[in-house]
């Protein structure tokens, strides 16, 4: 991507607008002003703003909607945490307020359980669906993310955003040794753990967090469903995708070799493409 072209896509991200729902308010970032309408939905802990990567690659050609889920980046906290159905519920809320009648869903790890959530609730809104490093079915949470479910470890996390080199080497984690996170990256994931209320909502979260939620939603789901999932995921085993390829109608599994578990931002491109394979002809 040519830095020019860069920066004319750039200047398509718009500023977060907040959309209220029944639930609550969700922030929202948009991108794009024409085509169809891709709908972004992040992993557990982190916000919209990992979508950034992709807002640039493709604001010229799609609308683009990155949310931050109940509880996470600049949405509101909810008064309990939620399942990914309830999440999923308010995502359709959102494509119920903009008017959006059908989308393209993109999802990593959490997102993804709520992308499949919302293909199950609302079939005929979604055109396909696209997993990244995505939970789906049972398997053993890594150990700091099992760390969280308690109050203190959690609001350790959200003291630790003050020292740069524990922010660093906690979002390390994600990706593979060879991938720098740039600072805006590191900056941005750790400033939506600043809200009130944001840390205890996650210990809250993990302790009634269901990585295996969907199983059952995944025979009624008929989209076209890719997943792409790294082979340096630390977080999610890739014996989760190779499940849910074998159990969902229409889906194909791609392994992005030396990726971690934010291919967003460490094969951004590949994604990119990805989603370009997915919009309506």
């Amino acid at each position: 991507m040519s830095g020019q072209t860069e920066l004319a896509a750039t200047a398509l991200v718009h500023a977060r607008s907040p959309v209220p729902t029944t639930r609550g308010v969700l922030s929202v970032v948009t991108a794009g002003t024409s085509g169809p309408d891709v709908v972004l939905l992040h992993g557990l802990t982190d916000n919209a703003t990992t979508w950034l990567p992709l807002q640039r690659r493709l604001a010229q050609q799609v609308r683009l909607h990155a949310i931050d889920l109940p509880g996470h980046g600049a949405s509101a906290v909810p008064s309990e945490p939620m399942t990914m159905a309830a999440m999923a519920e308010e995502v359709i809320a959102y494509l119920d307020a903009v008017n959006i009648s059908k989308c393209v869903l993109v999802g990593n790890s959490l997102g993804g359980g709520v992308a499949l959530g919302v293909c199950a609730r609302a079939g005929m809104r979604v055109s396909a669906a696209l997993l990244l490093g995505s939970v789906g079915a049972p398997f053993t949470l890594d150990l700091g993310l099992r760390l969280l479910r308690n109050d203190r470890a959690a609001e350790w996390m959200a003291r630790a955003a003050a020292t740069q080199k524990v922010r660093y080497w906690i979002i390390r984690r994600g990706f593979p040794l060879r991938y720098r996170p740039t600072d805006e990256m590191v900056s941005n994931y750790w400033k939506a753990w600043q809200e009130p209320g944001r840390a205890r909502h996650i210990a809250a979260l993990m302790r009634i967090h269901d990585v295996g939620e969907p199983l059952p939603w995944l025979s009624t789901i008929r989209q076209r469903v890719d997943l792409l999932h790294g082979s340096l995921d630390r977080f999610v085993p890739i014996s989760v995708s190779q499940r849910l390829a074998r159990e969902l109608p229409n889906a194909r599994l791609t392994v992005l070799p030396g990726v971690g578990h934010l291919p967003q931002h460490d094969a951004a491109q590949a994604v990119s493409d990805a989603v370009r394979q997915l919009l309506p002809s």
